[in-house]
C-alpha cells in the first residue's frame, strides 16, 4: 500500500480536487445510493426494530471505501512527523483491523445463510426416500425460523413448496400434532460451514439417514447414549438422485421413538461431496 502512494505522488499532471469537492462526492454518493432504499417501509421498519440487516446494504460500501481512500491519501501527503507518514500507518492500522473484524462478521453471515439454504437442499433428500415414508405428516422444527419475509405460515409453504416441486403430499409441522395419526420425524445435519451434510427421517418403526454416498455417517447416538452402527460402506443408492440412506429397523424400534438421534462420522476415505 505504501509503494502504491509513494509511486502516485511521483506523477506529475492533473490537478487534485478539494477536500470539499471530494466530501460533497462521497455525500452524495451514499444518500443518492441508499435514499430509495431508506424510503421502503420494509427498511424502515428494519430500522425501527434495530435489526442488523439495514446495514448490509452493500452498495453504501462503495462511498465509504472511497473517503477511506481519499482520507489515506491526505494522510499520506500532509501529516508527516519528521517527514514519516505516521498518521498514514495509524490509519492503514486501524482499516486492517476493520477489515479483519469485517471478514470475521462475513464469514459468521455466510454460515448463517447457509443453515438456512440447508433448509431447502433437505428437501431433494427427503424426496428421494419419500417412497418408503408411510406416513403423511412430518415433524420437522429445523424448517421453522424467523425472518423477514412475507411467509408468514411455514406449514403451508413447505406444504406447498413440496408437493409444486416433488408431486408429494406431506404435511409438516413444526411439534408432534395433536389426536392425529403416526407421523415420523425429520432431522437436519450440517457441516460446521452451515451447509447440509445429511438427514434422517425417524417413524415408530424405522430410522434411515441419507445423504450422499460420501456423507453417511457411521454411527448414530442416541440421547441415552445408546451406540447404533452404520455401514456406510453398502448403502442403498436412492434410484438416479445421487442420494444414498441406512436405514434401521427393529435395532431402531427398540430404542424409543422419541430418542434424540446424533450422527457420528469418522475421518472420510474421500472427498467429501460438494453438491447441493
Amino acid at each position: 500500500m505504501l509503494h502504491v502512494y509513494r509511486a502516485a505522488s511521483r506523477e506529475q499532471g492533473g490537478r487534485r480536487v478539494s477536500w470539499r469537492t471530494a466530501l460533497a462526492l462521497m455525500l452524495g454518493l451514499l444518500f443518492a445510493i441508499n435514499g430509495p432504499l431508506g424510503l421502503s417501509v420494509k427498511y424502515r421498519q428494519w430500522v425501527v426494530h434495530f435489526d442488523e440487516t439495514y446495514l448490509t446494504s452493500q452498495l453504501a460500501f462503495y462511498p465509504l471505501v472511497l473517503a477511506a481512500t481519499w482520507a489515506l491519501d491526505a494522510s499520506y501527503r500532509r501529516l508527516r512527523v519528521r517527514g514519516i507518514p505516521v498518521a498514514f500507518g495509524v490509519l492503514l492500522l486501524g482499516l486492517a483491523a476493520l477489515g479483519l473484524r469485517v471478514r470475521g462478521h462475513n464469514l459468521e453471515l455466510s454460515a448463517r445463510q447457509r443453515a438456512g439454504l440447508a433448509r431447502w437442499e433437505a428437501m431433494p433428500a427427503l424426496a428421494a426416500y419419500a417412497s418408503r415414508i408411510e406416513e403423511r405428516d412430518l415433524v420437522a422444527p429445523d424448517l421453522y425460523y424467523s425472518v423477514f419475509n412475507g411467509e408468514g405460515n411455514w406449514s403451508a409453504y413447505w406444504d406447498r413448496y413440496f408437493r409444486q416441486r416433488f408431486g408429494r403430499d406431506f404435511a409438516f409441522h413444526p411439534t408432534p400434532p395433536k389426536g392425529q395419526s403416526p407421523f415420523a420425524r425429520l432431522r437436519l445435519y450440517r457441516f460446521d460451514d452451515g451447509r447440509l451434510r445429511a438427514v434422517s427421517i425417524q417413524t415408530h418403526d424405522s430410522v434411515a439417514v441419507v445423504a450422499h454416498p460420501e456423507n453417511l455417517p457411521a454411527l448414530l447416538v442416541t440421547s441415552t447414549g445408546a451406540a447404533l452402527p452404520l455401514d456406510p460402506r453398502h448403502p442403498e443408492l436412492l434410484g438416479s438422485s445421487r442420494y444414498a440412506s441406512l436405514t434401521l429397523d427393529a435395532a431402531a424400534s427398540a430404542l424409543g421413538f422419541d430418542q434424540e438421534l446424533e450422527p457420528v462420522w469418522l475421518l472420510p476415505q474421500q472427498p467429501l461431496a460438494v453438491e447441493r
